[in-house]
């Protein structure tokens, strides 16, 4: 079987929104994700498959973890951890109300990634998740 190129995304810093991921970026891992996702559930990826990426996303949540620390794997620069989707109160103008949060854990390389720029790359995700039409309107 031959080698697949590295799954790759590279995230670009923007004035405004600094290290927002490019649009065509997401699009890419989008429908990248969905030509793996069938051999991903019945377990027919190989290695060369799910390695040489920069940027990995990763999930315990269906498995019920709120929070953990992700490692690197190189050649990664970062990796992110979501956690699962739990509900909590919280109150909204006075009233109490049931609202959808998750934990999310960005582990990345120092030696490639300042601590302000990738602290601003999860402040990007953070409010795209809370506002995704953002990613239409901007």
């Amino acid at each position: 079987r031959p080698r697949r190129a590295p799954r790759s995304f590279f995230l670009r810093e923007s004035g405004r929104d600094p290290w927002r991921p490019a649009r065509g970026a997401l699009a890419e891992a989008d429908r990248r994700g969905r030509g793996d996702a069938p051999g991903a559930r019945e377990g027919r990826l190989g290695v060369e498959d799910v390695s040489g990426s920069t940027f990995t996303v990763t999930s315990l949540g269906p498995l019920g973890v709120d929070f953990f620390t992700p490692i690197l794997n190189p050649p990664q620069v970062a990796i992110l951890g979501v956690g699962r989707i739990f509900g909590r109160l919280v109150l909204s103008k006075g009233v109490p109300v049931e609202r959808q949060f998750m934990y999310l854990n960005l582990s990345f390389d120092h030696q490639a990634i300042d601590g302000a720029p990738a602290a601003r790359f999860l402040q990007s995700v953070k409010k795209y998740l809370e506002l995704p039409a953002a990613l239409v309107i901007e």
